[in-house]
C-alpha cells in the first residue's frame, strides 16, 4: 500500500466514504498522502478495495464515464459477499444480510449498535439506513446528480419494512391501489409537486429525505443524525397523509451582496439571514451558475460576487398533500400558501435592501430556490440566471450595513397591512432592478406614488400634495416639495400619453420619482405605519392633506 494507490481510492470512494469504509471518522482529517496511523485491519482492507476496485476516475473524463464508474462503485459496495462472490441479493436461507460495505467496515473495527426497538418499521428503517450510508458518502458523478442509496430491494428488511409500511393506518392511504407491474401504488397532489408514488421506491425516497435534511445543517452527517432524521422524515408524512399541514425548510439564495466575513447571521422570527458556506455547496452544484461579477467599492477595494449568490434565507413553508387522482388542470386554492410564503420571503429581503438608508437602494437577486417535497426523492431547485440582472452591482455591507438590513427587514416584516400597498412595493422593485429605460423607471415610480396616495379625480394634486405632506420638514419645504413632485408628474403624464419623448436633460428625473418612492415607502414604514391602517389610498392622502400627523 503506497500513496498512489490511496489518492486512487480517493478519487474512487471521496474522503468521506473512504474513511467511514476505514472506520476512522473521528481521526483527524486525511489527505493526498497515506495516513501512517492505520492499523493492520484498516491497511488490509485497503488492500481488499484496491484489489476489487481496480478502476480510476482521475480529472478531466467526461460526465458519462464518471457517471458509468460512480454507479458501479455504489453497486458494487452494496452487493452482499456470498461464498467468495458478490451477490445482489443473499443466497440461501442463512444468507447475511450485510453488504460488501458493511463488512469491511466491521473489518475495519467499526461497531454499530443494533436498533433495540420492536417497532418493525423503525428497525427495517435502521438496517435500509445501515445499508444505504456509505453510498450516500460517495461523491455525485456531477452537477445536478443526486446520491446512490445501492439496491435496498434486495435487502432482507425491505420486505420487513413495506409490510410494515401496508399495516400502518395512516401510510398505507399513501398505497391505496395495487396493479400487476408497479405493485402498490397512489397518487397525490401538494404544494410543490403532483405524481405518483410506488411503495417500491418508498424506503428510497425516505432515506434520501432524511441525508438531504440533514445535510442543511451537518456538511458529512453521520449516521445517527441520518437516522433521527429519518424518524422525523416519516412522522412528517403521517401528519399531511391525516391532513395536518408541516412547516417544510426553503433555502434562497442571493446574488449581489457580500456580508462581513465575521459576520454570524441573523435570526429574523424564524427566518435566518447569512452567508453561503459549504452547507450549501450541494445546491449551488445543482444550480449550475457559474460565474462572478466584480466591482470596485467606495473604499477603493474590489467586491467579487458569485452569479450563483453569497447570502442565503433559511425558513419555512407550509406544505400540505391530498391523496388521490386529480384532473391536471386541478391546483386546489388551499396548496398554494407555500409559494405565498416563498414570494413574500424573497421580496421582504429585497425590500430590506433597498429602504436600507445606509445601502443606497442596494439591489439583492434570487438566484435559486430549493424547495422541499416529502414524497419526491431529490429537491427542487429552481434557478434565476442573475447574470442576466444588468442592474447588480456587487457591493460589500460592513456591520452596520449588515445589521441596517436586517433591521429593516424585520420592520416591513412587522407591518401587515402592508399588504395593502403591494402594487407600490412590487413596481418599486421593478422600477430599482428590472426597468432598462428611463421612462419606464419613471413610470413605475409614480405608480409607487399614486398607489401610496392616489385617488379617482385630481390625482396629481392629491399625490404630490400628500408625499410633500409626509416627506416635508415645514410649509415652505412642502410647497418646494410640492412644486418639484408636480413637474415630475407632469412628464411622467406626457410620457404615457405619447404626448413627449424623454429629452436628456429629463432623464435625472427618473431617478428622482424613485428615490422620492424610496423616501416615501421609508418614511411610512419607519414613521407613520398607521397610514396603513385606511383601506385605500384616497383615504390615506386626505388625512395628510388635513395634516393629520398622528
Amino acid at each position: 500500500m503506497n500513496d498512489e494507490v490511496w489518492q486512487r481510492l480517493t478519487r474512487l470512494f471521496g474522503l468521506d466514504c473512504l474513511r467511514y469504509l476505514l472506520a476512522r471518522e473521528t481521526a483527524a482529517p486525511d489527505g493526498s498522502s497515506l495516513p501512517t496511523d492505520l492499523t493492520s485491519q484498516q491497511l488490509e482492507v485497503l488492500g481488499t478495495l484496491a484489489r476489487i476496485f481496480s478502476t480510476d476516475i482521475p480529472e478531466g473524463l467526461d460526465r458519462d464515464t464518471v457517471f458509468e464508474r460512480r454507479h458501479s462503485v455504489a453497486v458494487h459496495l452494496s452487493m452482499f459477499p456470498e461464498n467468495g462472490r458478490l451477490e445482489p441479493r443473499p443466497t440461501g436461507v442463512d444468507g447475511s444480510s450485510r453488504s460488501l460495505a458493511e463488512e469491511l467496515r466491521q473489518a475495519s473495527g467499526g461497531q454499530r449498535e443494533a436498533s433495540t426497538t420492536k417497532d418493525p418499521l423503525p428497525r427495517s428503517l435502521f438496517q435500509l439506513l445501515e445499508h444505504a450510508y456509505p453510498m450516500l458518502l460517495l461523491p455525485v458523478a456531477g452537477p445536478g446528480m443526486w446520491p446512490s442509496v445501492g439496491s435496498l430491494h434486495w435487502h432482507p428488511a425491505e420486505t420487513a419494512f413495506r409490510d410494515a409500511v401496508m399495516a400502518d393506518e395512516v401510510l398505507q392511504k399513501l398505497f391505496y391501489e395495487e396493479r400487476e407491474h408497479e405493485g402498490h401504488r397512489g397518487s397525490y397532489i401538494g404544494s410543490l409537486n403532483r405524481g405518483g408514488i410506488q411503495l417500491l421506491a418508498f424506503s428510497s425516497t425516505l432515506i434520501l429525505k432524511a441525508w438531504d435534511l440533514t445535510r442543511l445543517d451537518s456538511v458529512t452527517p453521520s449516521f445517527e443524525e441520518v437516522y433521527r432524521k429519518l424518524l422525523v422524515v416519516v412522522a412528517a408524512i403521517r401528519d399531511v397523509v391525516d391532513g395536518r399541514v408541516v412547516d417544510l425548510p426553503v433555502r434562497v439564495g442571493f446574488a449581489g451582496i457580500r456580508l462581513p466575513d465575521d459576520f454570524a447571521g441573523a435570526a429574523l422570527s424564524g427566518w435566518r439571514l447569512r452567508s453561503v458556506d459549504r452547507r450549501d455547496g450541494w445546491i449551488i452544484e445543482r444550480a449550475e451558475m457559474p460565474g462572478q461579477a466584480a466591482s470596485t467599492g467606495p473604499d477603493g477595494v474590489d467586491v467579487l460576487i458569485d452569479y450563483a449568490g453569497n447570502v442565503v434565507l433559511e425558513f419555512t413553508a407550509p406544505y400540505r398533500v391530498k391523496i388521490g387522482h386529480f384532473a391536471d388542470n386541478v391546483v386546489p386554492l388551499d396548496l398554494e400558501n407555500h409559494f405565498t410564503a416563498m414570494n413574500q420571503a424573497i421580496e421582504l429581503v429585497r425590500l430590506g435592501l433597498a429602504l436600507a438608508p445606509s445601502s443606497d437602494r442596494g439591489l439583492v437577486a434570487p438566484a435559486w430556490i430549493a424547495t422541499f417535497d416529502l414524497l419526491v426523492q431529490g429537491w427542487n431547485v429552481n434557478v434565476f440566471d442573475t447574470r442576466n440582472a444588468y442592474k447588480l452591482k456587487p457591493q460589500r455591507l460592513d456591520a452596520a450595513q449588515a445589521e441596517e438590513w436586517m433591521k429593516w427587514i424585520d420592520l416591513i416584516r412587522g407591518v401587515e397591512e402592508r399588504k395593502r400597498i403591494q402594487i407600490a412595493l412590487r413596481r418599486f422593485l421593478l422600477a430599482l432592478a428590472e426597468r432598462k429605460t428611463p421612462e419606464d423607471v419613471l413610470i413605475d415610480s409614480v405608480i409607487v406614488w399614486e398607489n401610496l396616495f392616489g385617488a379617482n379625480g385630481e390625482t396629481s394634486l392629491r399625490v404630490s400634495g400628500s408625499l410633500a405632506w409626509l416627506l416635508g420638514t415645514d410649509a415652505a419645504d412642502r410647497r418646494k416639495l410640492r412644486t418639484e413632485f408636480n413637474a415630475i408628474y407632469g412628464l411622467r403624464s406626457k410620457i404615457v400619453h405619447g404626448s413627449a419623448d424623454m429629452k436628456p436633460g429629463e432623464i435625472e428625473m427618473s431617478e428622482k420619482a424613485l428615490a422620492i418612492a424610496a423616501k416615501a415607502l421609508r418614511a411610512i414604514f419607519e414613521h407613520r405605519p398607521d397610514l396603513l391602517l385606511d383601506a385605500d389610498s384616497a383615504t390615506r392622502s386626505i388625512r395628510l392633506l388635513l395634516g393629520d400627523t398622528d
